[in-house]
Order: structure tokens, then sequence, then C-alpha cells
């Protein structure tokens, strides 16, 4: 697919200091009621208050957030299932709480829980860190997470690809996402973010204003023993690649 990803932008201070401190705001004032809400009763006040905090932190960016109707429809269910997303900028962050779903679980990396303020936040949500350095403990919190899905109907999201694309390519999927629907015997539910990697590619220090759409991808059944999964992540990698290439991007607002 060629790329349509823009060089980064020269810095703005006015824009990056307004954002920082918006950011900053927003955050210190939600992340303690998320830490709150996760000792009270951590499923039914997390979720409105991580899509409190995306939102309020798009908006301050100036990101119009459109979810497709299929896809608000899917995020407005609350099931057993598997949601891919594809990763190439920061703000997919805030995309994905935005629109966190009832019953959500996050697999993302360890090094997250070492953040001042967020790594608390995440400590208090339903996450899933992965140590992508030994892959023992990776295989063992995925199968951990699988039961947690499989026993308590949650949804769990997850980047196939492993982590965020430092080109703004959609680098090839790994195989976790699909062992981890397979364990949890739970479709796979495709995501497709797309304007994130040009509103704030890799090295940018700010977002610029812009559209970020949410499309669903035909669902996929849990894989079954002996299923071929590098064949099943390689059709889910042509379907998100032709996906991105046909929702054409709109011009952002710098």
């Amino acid at each position: 697919m060629p790329s349509t990803v823009r060089s980064p932008e020269p810095v703005k201070p006015l824009r990056l200091f307004v954002q920082a401190c918006a950011f900053v705001v927003i955050t210190l004032t939600i992340a303690p009621l998320v830490m709150i809400g996760g000792v009270v009763h951590r499923r039914r006040l997390v979720p409105p208050l991580l899509r409190a905090w995306g939102r309020s932190l798009l908006a301050c960016a100036g990101v119009r957030l459109t979810l497709e109707p299929s896809a608000a429809a899917e995020l407005a269910r609350s099931r057993r299932r598997v949601l891919t997303l594809n990763h190439a900028s920061t703000l997919d962050m805030f995309v994905v709480t935005a629109f966190w779903p009832d019953g959500g679980v996050i697999v993302m990396k360890r090094e997250f829980l070492a953040m001042p303020v967020l790594g608390w936040v995440v400590r208090c949500m339903d996450a899933v860190p992965i140590d992508r350095a030994n892959r023992a403990s990776a295989a063992a919190a995925l199968e951990e997470a699988a039961r947690f899905v499989r026993e308590q109907d949650r949804t769990i999201i997850v980047a196939p690809e492993g982590t965020r694309s430092r080109t703004g390519e959609l680098q090839r999927f790994k195989l976790g996402a699909f062992h981890l629907a397979q364990a949890a015997e739970a479709p796979i539910v495709p995501l497709v973010l797309h304007g994130t990697r040009e509103l704030w590619p890799m090295r940018q220090l700010h977002c610029a204003s812009g559209a970020v759409t949410v499309r669903l991808l035909p669902e996929r059944p849990p894989p079954q023993p002996g299923s071929d999964l590098h064949a099943l992540a390689e059709q889910l990698y042509v379907d998100y690649t032709e996906a991105l290439a046909a929702m054409r991007p709109e011009v952002p607002v710098r």
C-alpha cells in the first residue's frame, strides 16, 4: 500500500503548549476518579470515566471522532470478543478510550505501569500488561487473559501488530491476538482506526486537528484447535490493508 503518512510538521509552540496544558489538566482531573471507580466498582464506573477522558482529550486536540454505524452498534454491545486495532499513532490511545466498551480489557506493554499518573490509572482498570522481552511471561499473561475473557464474557482489546508502527505503515500481524481468541473461544472483531497516523505521526510533538473514523470489518469466528493461525493473521492483515487504502484521509488542519 502506498504511504499516505505525512512527515512530522515543525513544532508549533503555542499549539504544543495549549495541548500539553489541556492534556495535563484533564488527566489530573479524571485520573483520581478512575482510581476511585476502580476500587468502588471497576466494571461499572471505570468505562464511562475512560470514555470521558478520551473524548475530552480529542476535543482539546480538535479531533472529530466518527464511529461508522456498524462500529457504533458493535461497540454498544457487551459480549465476549477480541477487538483488534491497527496502531500507528499516539492518538490511538485517546481514540480507544473515547469508545471504550463496557467490560473492556486491554493488552498493553508493561512499561505503561512505570509511567506517572497513567501507570496508576492502568492499575485501576482491567488491563493485561505484557513483558515483550520475556516470551514465557508474555504467553502466561495472555493465557490468563484468555481465561478471564472466557469465564466473564469480557471484551479484550489488542493491537495484532504488537507495537506502534514507527513508519505509519501497517506492520505484519503477530499471532498473539489469534492465540488469545482461540484460548478464550472468542470471535475476532476487527476495527480500523483511520486518520490517526495522519494527525499525529511518529516524532511529531503535537496533534493536528482533523477527523478520525472507526470502521468495523467482518467478524471472524473463534479459531478452532488446529487452525492455521498464520493464514488467519495474513488474511486479516490483507483486509486491514485494503480498508485503510479505501478510506481516503481528510487533510489535517495543522
